[in-house]
């Protein structure tokens, strides 16, 4: 067989007797120099087989602490050897945008599904997150649960759904907890699993869909034993788990077995499982293992990379081909002595070792080589796909500068040794190596549980449920192996699954229900309510009854480490006493015991928060937040904690103050003092609450920042039940971030709105009433529903069962919508024991569709002005949905959920009764063919629409309004804009933002107008903006009467400051325009035409003043002669902006608008 040709750009191998298939080997290195400071390292490599392109992702730090994510799209031309970036989009955190602080965003995985979108993991200042890119690299959303102090290290996507995995640290790192969360098509979280050991550190490092449509993670404990894990993927129920441990000892350690560290996994097509990690053998000795499992965990052979003659190899990373189960590692090589290289180890399906190639490099010589630093693999049954970095990082040095990608035949290429130039003159050497063995690992699976009935050998009770969420399945509650309360029991294993945004798993002690634990006592005035419409809570009249829990230890907290945490609202008065009393462990008025009163959680008379603590030494910790915080008749979410150091108090998930608790080194011994809630002795009275309480939590340990908001979010929409108030899922991240972040600093950017960012604005909605109750609380026409009938898309046991009466007739459940007009309506439904459902979207008029819940089709449409669509959730759940335009069909507002076979006729019942399962109902004020449901919203009494409130994404000034009721649309799949009609549609600021003065100011923009000459009103301006002194305006911007296509800026009260672009039909345009500063004192305008063009203007006139107030865009001062335009986004800044500046804003975010 031919060895190959070589040259300098690439290798030609022939391969097998004919010669007929000609493969092409190479190595691409790429300099990335001139484009980032410091230092730039890929995380991951695709190979997207669509378009023969590679798909690139990893981190890149520069000098000043900022540490940001890229992704980009590169080919690679065989004939010239040449690489070319397709697209290139970065992704920062937001607090960096807005301040020069540290700042930290890691991207640590991606996966690409059956259509080409890609899915992005990683972390942002201690905040989890996830984005998806579509085939053509423009962001289609990024989402995040908010999990306190989490990272995403693994993920993968069934072509529906992605599914992610991480950790989180409780205190430390010995109590890390790892999380797996699924995610729909839209970024919707949906449920959340997360395990624990109790005193040790569980990290799970990598996920992956398997061959049945569940998912697998695997990782380790505490780093002494690896541990694999299978969900289902419809509800996030454990299937089984494993360990894996070694029978050998540590040498050295005649009591310590070996560590196994699980780090990657791969799933072939027939659901066998291989993994890769490292075994500590002694001190930092350690030495690399593979393991094929079968698709039910259990080990088929494991191999282990143990050389001879102190020769190591490190794996990295894992794939293998399902057809003929051959498998590839990529990791390591670091002989005796000489420089490290990269190494390719092939095994066969039986895990016998078929060949091993070396990757070898002559730059920096001076290095070690290549040692590991960005090994990544993909394959396909032709090709391996591979990254290295042949520097080592340094951030002072700013190295690597530089990657080098490539791919090799999966044959090895014969006996021959290879050269080939990386194309920045240095030389790869491509040799086979066949000095070095395998051994035949000795690893042990072992079984941590079967399966979720068996997580527990004794009856579920008050011991071993830590506590109850009233809505969860049994099998998926939290609780725990072999333990009982009050006892330290060893091997303390923690499960809950359930909702992804929820609050911190695990508080050591909770109120959440009617029954309270600990034979808690109440009186007849503290009543637990359970409205129709609204979350349940305590409801304490203030007249003289509360909440009394007899001592405990566990209530005591005698080592002041701890966090409490509630949802209060305080009613127009206080009560009797004047105080709001949350918590509290105080002793009876004239008894002995009166002064041992280690802790206070209450609400003052003048609206503050009161955090009291005391030591047996009686020192005295206060921590008061400022008088006015509280307000009576609204809820509020209050955490109060200490640690060694800080007593702090937040509330609404923002810290409101801090005083210094060093000093108290215990809480006094309060002895049998009771815990009592709503109520508290004083010196010489009683204090009753007069309120209501949501829940209450306490924690034996301090909740980080990012904790306490995740708890804050988790519920806000619960309590909080106001219009515009949803749980958060966007992450406070911007991609494409334009160079002015930098370079002109946070201080000068005041306003940053951006609608393709969901963090700037979401437009999540749900008009429905009181959606959490799922139907239950609906009209029933001949049918009976169960609640709480199923596990729900999210994890929890809240799906609703309809089942139709024995009786003929008409079977529906029904519910009258909040608006009329063009709107969509979506349900969550499952088959029960028929796989037909009929969802119809007014009364009458037959207009609606009928869905099939086992094929995933829909079946019908019926009426005029009506689609619909279905979409595949897992679980056997689909997302349905049926918009109207409003115009063909009658908006009765009438929305109705059947489990009836048929469309609109009478029918007779079947046998068995026809049944389907119900969970989330949504209507949003939207119309798209076809239809596309957003993010499910849980409602309360109120609906929910965040589509008038804009985010300000430098976090700093005022927060706009969006007046009026424009549209959101998309750009061809691309990102997100929003539609203003010229008639009341614009942005609003509760106080004028003034920009300017010896700097000059600028706004930049993205606009499109799809009629220049028409779309106006003759003779007027119509506004992009409006000077608002006082008098007649200074500046006016935007567009002038119809029949003229000019986009101008002008100062009235200068000649010769006109500046101007004329705008083309339908075409986006970036516009950058403004004030000079006091040297020049011009207007200028920089901006893009019809062909991406790039030019730059300034006006030969000076201006009359430096400084601009803006009360309204989109309009004048007032809300009138407002501007028809499409706008994707708007910076603002209280500087000039030069236009080199100006081109690279435009060019880091041209993608975003096909341009």
């Amino acid at each position: 067989m031919p060895v190959g040709i070589s040259s300098p750009a690439r290798n030609l191998f022939l391969l097998g007797s004919s010669g007929e298939a000609l493969v092409t080997n190479f190595f691409k290195s790429i300099d990335k120099s001139s484009s980032f400071d410091e230092v730039y390292v890929p995380k991951k490599v695709r190979y997207r087989y669509s378009d023969d392109s590679y798909i690139l992702a990893g981190y890149a730090q520069d000098g000043n602490s900022r540490r940001l994510s890229w992704v980009e799209n590169r080919t690679y031309n065989p004939d010239n050897a040449s690489s070319t970036e397709v697209w290139h989009h970065e992704i920062e955190s937001l607090d960096f945008v807005s301040s020069s602080s540290d700042s930290s965003t890691s991207l640590y995985n991606l996966c690409i599904d059956g259509n080409g979108n890609l899915f992005a993991v990683g972390e942002s200042n201690n905040t989890n997150w996830i984005a998806k890119y579509n085939s053509s690299g423009s962001l289609q959303w990024a989402s995040t649960t908010y999990r306190g102090s989490a990272d995403y290290k693994g993920v993968a996507s069934d072509g529906e759904c992605c599914y992610v995995t991480g950790e989180f640290a409780r205190v430390s790192f010995s109590e890390a907890q790892s999380v797996v969360e699924k995610y729909d098509y839209d970024g919707t979280p949906l449920w959340g699993t997360v395990v624990k050991f109790d005193g040790e550190a569980v990290s799970l490092k990598d996920i992956g869909v398997t061959s049945d449509g569940n998912v697998i993670a695997v990782g380790d404990i505490n780093f002494d034993y690896g541990y694999m894990v299978k969900l289902d993927s419809g509800t996030g129920q454990i299937l089984w788990d494993k360990t894996f441990k070694s029978p050998i000892y540590r040498t050295g350690f005649s009591t310590e077995p070996q560590n196994v560290r699980p780090e990657k996994l791969f799933i072939d097509g027939k659901g066998q499982i291989y993994i890769i990690g490292k075994v500590l053998s002694q001190g930092s000795d350690y030495y690399s293992f593979l393991i094929k499992c079968d698709p039910e965990g259990n080990i088929i052979w494991q191999r282990t990379t143990e050389g001879s003659s102190n020769e190591s190899i490190e794996f990295y990373d894992v794939n293998a081909e399902t057809e003929t189960e051959q498998v590839i590692v990529y990791g390591s090589f670091e002989p005796v002595s000489g420089r490290h290289a990269a190494m390719l180890s092939k095994y066969t399906k039986d895990g016998s070792l078929l060949w091993r190639r070396t990757i070898e490099t002559d730059a920096d010589p001076s290095g070690s080589g290549l040692t590991g630093t960005a090994f990544n693999l993909d394959a396909d049954s032709s090709f391996y796909y591979m990254t290295f970095c042949d520097q080592l990082p340094n951030g002072l040095t700013g190295v690597p500068d530089r990657y080098t990608f490539g791919k090799v035949s999966t044959s090895g290429n014969g006996l021959g040794d290879f050269q080939y130039s990386d194309g920045m003159s240095h030389t790869i050497d491509y040799k086979i190596k066949n000095d070095l063995q395998h051994n035949i690992g000795v690893l042990q699976d072992n079984s941590v549980s079967l399966n979720v009935s068996n997580l527990i050998s004794n009856p579920f009770s008050a011991s071993t449920i830590l506590f109850d969420d009233y809505a969860t399945n049994i099998s998926g509650k939290k609780r725990i192996l072999g333990h009982t309360h009050g006892e330290e029991v060893a091997n303390k294993w923690f499960y809950s699954s359930g909702a992804a945004l929820r609050p911190v798993d695990f508080p050591h002690f909770e109120i959440a229900g009617a029954n309270l634990p600990f034979n808690g006592t109440s009186g007849s005035g503290a009543v637990y309510e359970t409205p129709s419409n609204l979350a349940p809570y305590w409801d304490f009249d203030g007249t003289g009854v509360g909440i009394t829990i007899p001592h405990t230890d566990e209530l005591a907290f005698t080592t002041p480490v701890m966090s409490f945490e509630a949802w209060v609202y305080m009613e127009s008065g206080l009560g009797t006493g004047g105080e709001f009393s949350i918590i509290n462990k105080r002793g009876d008025v004239g008894s002995g015991t009166n002064n041992y009163r280690p802790y206070n959680l209450s609400i003052h008379s003048d609206g503050y928060v009161r955090w009291i603590l005391r030591s047996s030494n009686n020192v005295l910790i206060v921590c008061d937040t400022t008088a006015g915080g509280i307000q009576a008749n609204q809820w509020y979410h209050i955490v109060a904690t200490n640690s060694a150091f800080n007593a702090k108090v937040f509330i609404n998930g923002v810290q409101a103050n801090s005083v210094n608790s060093s000093t108290l080194s215990n809480l006094v011994n309060s002895f049998d003092t009771p815990t009592r809630i709503g109520w508290r002795y004083t010196n010489s009275g009683v204090h009753y609450t007069d309120g209501r309480l949501g829940e209450l939590r306490l924690y034996d340990y301090v909740l980080s920042d990012e904790q306490i908001f995740q708890n804050y979010n988790a519920n806000v929409g619960k309590y909080a039940n106001t219009a515009n108030i949803i749980n958060s899922i966007a992450p406070k991240i911007t991609t494409n971030v334009p160079y002015s972040f930098n370079q002109v600093g946070g201080t000068s950017l005041k306003l940053y709105v951006d609608f393709g960012n969901r963090y700037s604005y979401s437009f999540a909605e749900n008009r429905l009433l009181t959606s959490f109750k799922n139907g239950t609380n609906w009209y029933k026409q001949q049918v009976t529903v169960e609640a709480n009938a199923a596990i729900a898309p999210d994890g929890t046991k809240t799906a609703t069962l309809v089942t139709e009466n024995d009786v003929t007739g008409f079977h529906f459940i029904s519910s009258a919508a909040t608006l009329s007009g063009a709107r969509t309506f979506s349900a969550y439904l499952k088959a029960g024991n028929q796989p037909r459902a009929t969802m119809f979207i007014t009364q009458s008029g037959n207009n609606g569709a009928r869905f099939n819940l086992e094929t995933g089709q829909v079946l019908a449409v019926f009426g005029a002005g009506n689609t619909a669509a279905i979409e595949d959730v897992g679980g056997g759940w689909y997302r349905c949905s049926v918009a109207n335009d409003g115009v063909a069909a009658e908006p009765d507002d009438q929305l109705r959920i059947s489990p009836m076979n048929g469309a609109t006729n009478s029918e007779t019942p079947g046998s068995p009764l026809r049944s389907i399962y119900v969970w989330g109902p949504q209507v949003e004020k939207k119309l798209l063919n076809p239809p596309t449901a957003g993010r499910y919203v849980e409602t309360y009494d109120t609906s929910k629409n965040n589509r008038n409130t804009l985010n300000n994404l430098v976090l700093a000034g005022e927060q706009p309004l969006l007046q009026g009721s424009m549209h959101t649309k998309t750009i061809n799949n691309i990102g997100t804009y929003l539609a203003f009609d010229g008639v009341d549609d614009h942005i609003s600021f509760n106080t004028a933002l003034t920009i300017g003065g010896n700097a000059g100011w600028a706004v930049e923009l993205w606009i499109r107008v799809m009629d220049p000459q028409n779309d106006n009103t003759n003779g007027t301006w119509n506004y992009f903006f409006r000077d608002a002194v006082s008098g007649a305006p200074t500046y006016e911007c935007g567009m002038y009467s119809n029949g003229s296509p000019a986009f101008a800026l002008k100062d009235n009260d200068a000649s010769n400051t006109n500046v101007q672009i004329d705008m083309t039909p339908g075409t986006w345009h970036y516009i950058c325009f403004g004030v000079t500063g006091n040297i020049t004192q011009k207007t200028f305008m920089y901006s893009s035409d019809e062909n991406g063009t790039f030019s730059t203007q300034q006006s030969t006139g000076t201006v009359s003043g430096l400084t601009c107030v803006i009360q309204r865009l989109m309009s004048n001062q007032t809300g009138g002669q407002c501007l028809t335009a499409h706008v994707g986004e708007i910076r603002i800044f209280s500087n000039s902006i030069g236009s080199t500046l100006a081109e690279r804003n435009f060019n880091a975010t041209r993608s975003k608008y096909g341009i």
